[in-house]
């Protein structure tokens, strides 16, 4: 009998798991609507945090990095403010609150360069979030946005 996959909210098919550590897990997930493939990392929390920390913490970091940010309906775009190798970057941050204390936010480019993009996630937004979001030695060495398809 095949077993039946795991969906999560309705939106998410997880897959695989691609790493795991203390305090979270990163799976490989598909979006149901567009079929796109994600990371989706799956953090267990001791600490409650709103949605709204999140988009705080989201907010600053475009600051440091001169983002322009615009929010509607639980997703934080950010846009970059200058030319990037193609075009300017893009980032589209989507909050999902399950509980109050367990998030999952979908953080993909939109438009902009893919090393670009990695660059800014492990420079710019993994550390910021740092405060917030626990992670370990082997979730912080994985590449931010480079998933394979099952």
């Amino acid at each position: 009998m095949e077993k039946k996959p795991t969906i999560l909210m309705n939106r998410y098919e997880l897959g695989r798991t691609l790493g795991q550590g203390t305090f979270a897990k990163v799976y490989h997930g598909r979006n149901l609507a567009s079929g796109e493939s994600v990371a989706i990392k799956v953090i267990s929390s001791k600490v409650e945090q709103p949605a709204s920390a999140i988009v705080s913490k989201l907010e600053q970091i475009a600051e440091t990095e001169r983002f322009m940010v615009k929010k509607q309906d639980g997703l934080v775009k950010l846009q970059g403010s200058k030319q990037g190798r193609k075009v300017q970057l893009a980032i589209d941050a989507e909050i999902f609150e399950v509980t109050p204390a367990f998030h999952v936010v979908e953080v993909k480019k939109s438009a902009g360069d893919t090393l670009e993009y990695e660059m800014f996630c492990s420079k710019g937004l993994r550390p910021s979030l740092s405060d917030i979001c626990w992670s370990s030695r082997s979730e912080e060495n994985m590449a931010p946005s480079v998933v394979q398809p099952s």
